[in-house]
């Protein structure tokens, strides 16, 4: 690479001293005539302004720093801007005044703008592309603007140019003298180029930075001599052995070719060598696959493999795999190394087996703790119903075991079962119900009398049932209404002839009676006092002669009329809890 450098930069040194020539023959050996030729003027004006041109050009595709790029973009304007000026001055408004006393003072816009953008892009050096321009560079910028102003205002205060004695204008007279302006204005060029190769100095950190740096100073020596031969040339302008055109863009071109050949701005060059020292395994290859670069670690692979690679990535094995992408001209390929990410993945696939099975084991847990709870609920629940219905289980081994004296015996103790076991069943049922509802339906208790009131009459007793309920009872209620009438029917079992019962329940509120005809007897005192207390029922059982009735109400959630006209409470002693 450092050959094609090398190349490159004579091919340069010979196309400017080419150039420098030609001027200098167009200068020494042009007439008149040859001047005032359109011709040869617009040719060499093209060769003049294709120069900054093709260089500008050339500067997007070899720098990488957008700021510095930025800055360079501004120094070919400027460049291009200076042979528009000559054009117009020594071409279309020679003779028109005062355009073109404005277009000679116009040369000094360019002349200043080429070192201030420079001067910026020095300043970029070493510096990232987000960081803010120094203070001194925005002040670099304002002075340069104020000159500029001043140049272009000279017809006004003259302190740029001054014409010389016995001139009265521009026009009658090119001899002038230079006031403290123009001086300001060379200071400030000097000066920004001093600068340049201080902070170019201080910011680089490349080896032998004293041999770099010496190119530029040299190509800015010899400019600096071609334009004291300028200056010196006693024959009036535009008959100077070189142009100021070519002085200066030439100058400035060559100058900054120096910098950029000596990698003291960094440059998008050396693809080659860069391409070939990268860690990654890659090439680049045109249409028809013939390889144009490729780094050092590239896998030789077969031009099949590399066409299959546009379908998508290939696995090579050992953790890598062959990408392909599209890019102008051709494709890029190169070997990913997805070793990592395997492991990864088998980690995560690990990770995963033992989660699955921490889930099954979290799951199984569950639900046994789900079938230990429903196991422990059911428990509860029958050794609520063994509680409750305890005594009348105790009164059913009781009539069962006894012996038997006499059928009529056999027959009380049959129906007393029979009583007794749809009493257990019904009210086994109704704690289920309240137990999981927390509530019992209305009409569910009005089955639980019906069938007890059933197997009463499979006893010989005479059953009737009247009833009528909606909605739902609290279960401590309907626990309690049951068991009220159970109480009822196992001690009308002996001498019982009829039983009717009278059911209403409504918005919470129910009434039970009971009337058991040809019997007669009384609850105990105490009989589950507490309990209807605490319910807000009440209890009464009225006994006469040959009939007794008991009630039960309770009217804790609504008051409801439920006793018809028709069913008037008979005579006789009462017993109320």
């Amino acid at each position: 690479m450092r050959g094609e450098r090398f190349r490159v930069a004579l091919a340069s040194a010979v196309i400017f001293v080419l150039i420098v020539f030609m001027s200098f023959f167009y200068r020494f050996y042009r007439s008149a005539e040859a001047m005032e030729n359109a011709v040869v003027f617009w040719i060499a004006a093209a060769v003049y302004f294709a120069i900054p041109v093709i260089w500008g050009v050339s500067v997007r595709r070899r720098i990488l720093h957008a700021r510095i790029r930025r800055d360079l973009y501004g120094i070919t304007i400027s460049m291009a801007l200076l042979v528009v000026l000559r054009c117009l001055r020594y071409r279309i408004y020679s003779d028109v005044e005062p355009a073109s006393q404005l277009l000679w003072f116009a040369y000094y816009i360019p002349m200043l703008l080429i070192p201030a953008f420079s001067y910026l892009a020095f300043l970029c050096v070493g510096r990232s592309e987000r960081e803010p321009i120094p203070k001194r560079g925005i002040a670099v910028s304002v002075l340069s603007g104020l000159l500029i102003l001043g140049i272009m205002t000279n017809g006004l205060h003259g302190l740029a140019f001054r014409l010389g004695r016995g001139a009265e204008d521009w026009t009658e007279s090119d001899e002038y003298t230079y006031g403290p302006l123009y001086f300001a204005v060379v200071a400030l060029i000097l000066a920004l180029i001093a600068s340049m190769f201080v902070h170019l100095w201080r910011r680089c950190q490349l080896e032998h930075r004293g041999r770099r740096i010496a190119v530029p100073l040299s190509v800015l020596a010899v400019f600096i001599a071609l334009g004291v031969v300028y200056v010196a040339d006693p024959i009036p302008p535009y008959s100077h052995s070189l142009e100021i055109v070519v002085l200066v863009n030439m100058g400035t071109i060559s100058l900054w070719e120096a910098c950029l050949q000596t990698d003291l701005f960094p440059m998008n060059e050396q693809y080659r060598e860069m391409f070939a020292a990268s860690p990654i395994a890659a090439k680049i290859v045109d249409r028809d696959y013939h390889v144009h670069y490729a780094s050092d670690t590239a896998m030789n692979l077969p031009t099949s493999v590399l066409i299959h690679a546009e379908n998508g990535a290939i696995p090579l094995g050992n953790g890598t795999r062959l990408r392909s992408a599209p890019i102008a001209g051709g494709r890029v390929l190169w070997l990913e190394d997805v070793s990592e990410v395997e492991r990864m993945l088998g980690a995560l696939r690990d990770t995963g087996e033992r989660l699955a099975e921490n889930n099954e084991l979290l799951a199984a847990e569950v639900e046994l703790r789900r079938r230990r709870a429903s196991v422990d609920e059911e428990n509860r629940l029958y050794d609520r119903i063994a509680s409750e219905v305890s005594g009348s289980l105790g009164k059913l081994d009781g009539l069962l075991a006894a012996e038997s004296v006499d059928p009529a015996d056999d027959a009380r103790r049959l129906a007393a079962v029979c009583v007794i076991g749809a009493y257990v069943k019904r009210r086994s049922n109704l704690i289920l119900i309240g137990e999981r509802e927390n509530t019992v339906a209305a009409a569910e208790l009005g089955l639980c009398l019906r069938e007890s009131l059933e197997s009463l009459g499979a006893a010989g007793i005479e059953t009737s049932l009247d009833a009528q309920s909606d909605g739902n009872l609290t279960k401590e209620t309907a626990w309690l209404a049951y068991d009220v009438f159970e109480e009822a029917a196992e001690r009308s079992l002996d001498g019982a002839k009829t039983i009717r019962a009278e059911y209403r329940a409504s918005e919470g509120a129910l009434l039970l009676r009971v009337r058991c005809e040809g019997v007669r007897f009384f609850f105990p005192d105490d009989w589950r006092r507490e309990e209807i207390g605490r319910l807000g029922g009440a209890l009464a059982v009225t006994a006469e002669e040959d009939r007794t009735t008991v009630t039960f109400r309770f009217n804790r959630y609504g008051r409801l009329d439920l006793c018809p006209a028709s069913f008037a409470e008979p005579g006789g002693e009462e017993a109320e809890s």
